[in-house]
């Protein structure tokens, strides 16, 4: 548990000697006696002790060392990321670093369609599709198909659009990148250091770039 402290830690002072300023408010106190900054060491102690993931650590260090930095995101929106961090899988931190990272043109799919199978439930594909739309419904993911509608609903305006936290039809990599909330949660657990090995292993073999002809 002590090891996301000591990540944490390094990180600030880091920052601090490259010539970054934490935010003012780590000193004040949210109740008598108790700082903001203890408060965030409880929240990463509490995460750290709740996973059973260790690859996880690393990535909550990293996330509350940014929040000591972000001088926008109010306490209650930091305790909801960190609470989000501590739910999530290290498979679905995974996921959230391959769609925060794509580059344009990247044509992600499946590889095979789920409802040739017998059981698609039964797959490692599905779990992965299971993991990724849950990031959707807590507002991690977007697609641009559910965002843009169907021709039907183009037709209509906005006002016919459905709009998060609707369940889109289909949830296609293709058509899927990190929100603006996603992003965010990527860059401040640096999730771009997620190793290549685990990308490929735990995604990039489910959701794999297609061959080029």
């Amino acid at each position: 548990m002590g090891a996301v402290l000591r990540i944490a830690a390094d990180e600030i002072s880091a920052r601090t000697m490259s010539g970054e300023t934490a935010r003012d408010d780590l000193r004040a106190e949210v109740t008598p006696g108790r700082t903001y900054a203890a408060e965030l060491a409880e929240a990463a102690l509490k995460a750290a002790a709740q996973t059973h993931e260790e690859r996880k650590i690393p990535f909550i260090g990293h996330l509350i060392a940014a929040i000591a930095f972000e001088r926008d995101l109010s306490a209650a929106h930091a305790n909801q990321l960190i609470a989000t961090a501590d739910t999530l899988t290290y498979r679905q931190l995974v996921v959230l670093a391959v769609l925060a990272t794509r580059q344009e043109g990247d044509a992600l799919r499946y590889r095979g369609p789920l409802h040739e199978q017998e059981d698609p439930t039964e797959s490692e594909q599905f779990s992965v599709y299971a993991d990724t739309l849950d990031l959707f419904r807590r507002g991690l993911l977007k697609t641009y198909r559910h965002l843009l509608g169907t021709p039907e609903t183009r037709l209509g305006g906005d006002r016919d659009r459905q709009s998060w936290p609707a369940v889109p039809r289909e949830m296609s990599p293709r058509d899927t990148r990190a929100s603006s909330t996603g992003e965010r949660l990527a860059r401040m657990m640096r999730l771009d250091l997620t190793p290549e090995e685990d990308r490929e292993t735990l995604v990039m073999s489910h959701i794999g770039q297609p061959a080029r002809d």
